[in-house]
Parts: C-alpha cells; sequence; structure tokens
C-alpha cells in the first residue's frame, strides 16, 4: 500500500487560489503559511493536506489551517479542481514487442574468402610500397 501525504500552502489571488508552496511535514507548512500571511497584502491563506492513495487512486483533501483572514468574503470556491483518471488497466500498459529473429545471412563463407584475400593482398601491397619509397 503506497500512501503519499503532502501539505499544499495556497494564497488566494485575484479569482482562484495560488499554490504557493508544497511541503512533506505539518508544521513547516503552517510555518510557511503563517509568514506569507504577514506580508502586507493581506490575502488568505489556506494549507490543505492532501493524502493520495496510489493502491486505489483516491485523493483525499482537507484543510488543516485556515488565516484570520475573511475567507467568506471572497467569492470564489475553496476547493481547486484535480483530474479524475481511472487507474491504467494491466492489460492497457505498453508492453514492447519482440524483434523476430534475425535471418541466416545470405552470402556464405565461400563468397567471403575471396573478397577477404584481395583485401589482406591490397593491404600488403601498400605496407610493402610505403616502405620501399
Amino acid at each position: 500500500m503506497s500512501v503519499h501525504m503532502a501539505y499544499e500552502v495556497r494564497v488566494l489571488r485575484g479569482a482562484g487560489w495560488r499554490v504557493e508552496g508544497i511541503f512533506d511535514d505539518e508544521t513547516i507548512a503552517v510555518a510557511a503559511a503563517k509568514k506569507v500571511e504577514g506580508r502586507a497584502d493581506r490575502s488568505p491563506v489556506v494549507v490543505i493536506q492532501e493524502v493520495y492513495d496510489a493502491a486505489r487512486n483516491h485523493l483525499k483533501s482537507r484543510s488543516i489551517y485556515r488565516s484570520g483572514g475573511d475567507l467568506s468574503a471572497h467569492s470564489t470556491s475553496m476547493v481547486l479542481p484535480f483530474p479524475k483518471a481511472a487507474a491504467p488497466r494491466p492489460s492497457a500498459i505498453y508492453k514492447p514487442t519482440r524483434r523476430p529473429p534475425r535471418a541466416a545471412s545470405s552470402k556464405t563463407s565461400a563468397e567471403i574468402w575471396p573478397w577477404l584475400a584481395l583485401l589482406i593482398g591490397g593491404f600488403v601491397m601498400i605496407v610493402f610500397l610505403l616502405m620501399y619509397i
């Protein structure tokens, strides 16, 4: 069972919530939210705990900290949409196809020997020419 937990610090900017930071520890996330809350613009701040269960492909969110600002005065919703996607089925997972075995070479060793002898003979002749020039 694989469960992942994260804490998001969200700030209300204009018409929507902007993620200011993502943390693994609740105390650090709340401290960051209080630091953001102390800014001059006094925007509402929320810390959301998100628990994702990978085995069930389920996400659970809850608010663990809200700033002292009036959140109800803003007309936007607190919930950010999270895309719901079905878990991939095991049969739908990509499996690479195997290559077919290589066919035997069309050339036999009897056809290769004359060419090999010609190549080696040419190399030997070039070496002798370079030695005596």
